[in-house]
């Protein structure tokens, strides 16, 4: 077992460096290098390089954490938080107009209800992995970037509660306002034991990880950290990309 997924990951990135490698070459995104070495190593592509999909999605969340862990490190919470009432507000409109676009195309295509509101949840939700790798190489001005993943931040927590819905309507489950409220609860909750003890406990053990003048040392309390805030995040019932 332990060799198939060293081969599997092996295959993984050689297919990664290799494409990325060509698409600088040819001056292109290099994001789109790593979306084909995904489609190549996939399930869905003959030849399958990687056999067992159970490793696949096990390397996918582990890059998925990754990286939302290097994004939170740009991150400054008072600026986060100033940002609110524009950064918020802009999440919310965007959201609000794309999903009723959705929904209405669906409906246009003659969908059902059920089926419409999922297309337009699907198109809603931008990728905060493929907005960060293009923002990498095209470094836009750092004021810019703040509000963009700021933006990216507030979908994100409201991407939580859309997939918590959409999963409730495709199961038939009815909604109401109590399930809502208890959903939105839920998360203040698991965000406010986040955010208490990353800034009381956090930094406090970090200084001291660092005293102790140790790079690497330093290197493994730091993904340390990173995967254990994913896996609080998971066993409270929301996405391992919002605890990294």
């Amino acid at each position: 077992m332990a060799e198939q997924f060293l081969r599997d990951l092996a295959v993984v990135l050689v297919a990664a460096a290799i494409t990325t490698v060509v698409f600088h070459r040819l001056r292109l995104p290099v994001v789109l290098g790593y979306l084909l070495a995904g489609l190549l190593a996939g399930p869905h592509t003959p030849g399958r390089l990687v056999q067992d999909e159970a490793t696949i999605r096990t390397l996918a969340s582990l890059g998925v954490i990754l990286l939302m862990f290097g994004i939170g490190l740009t991150f400054r919470l008072k600026r986060v938080v100033s940002l609110i009432p524009t950064a918020g507000l802009t999440a919310l409109v965007e959201l609000g107009v794309v999903i009723t676009l959705g929904y209405t195309a669906g409906q246009l295509l003659g969908w059902g209800t059920v089926a419409s509101f999922f297309a337009g949840g699907v198109v809603a939700i931008s990728s905060t992995m493929i907005v960060a790798k293009v923002c990498e190489e095209t470094a836009p001005p750092r004021e810019f970037q703040e509000f963009l993943f700021a933006v990216l931040v507030f979908e994100d927590l409201a991407a939580v509660l859309l997939l918590t819905v959409l999963s409730a309507v495709g199961t038939g489950e009815a909604l109401s306002g109590a399930v809502l409220l208890r959903l939105g609860a839920s998360l203040g909750v698991v965000l406010f034991a986040m955010l208490a003890g990353g800034m009381l406990v956090v930094p406090r053990a970090l200084r001291f990880v660092a005293g102790l003048l140790r790079p690497e040392t330093m290197l493994v309390a730091a993904v340390g950290l990173c995967f254990g805030m994913a896996a609080f995040a998971e066993a409270s019932g929301f996405s391992v990309a919002l605890g990294a």
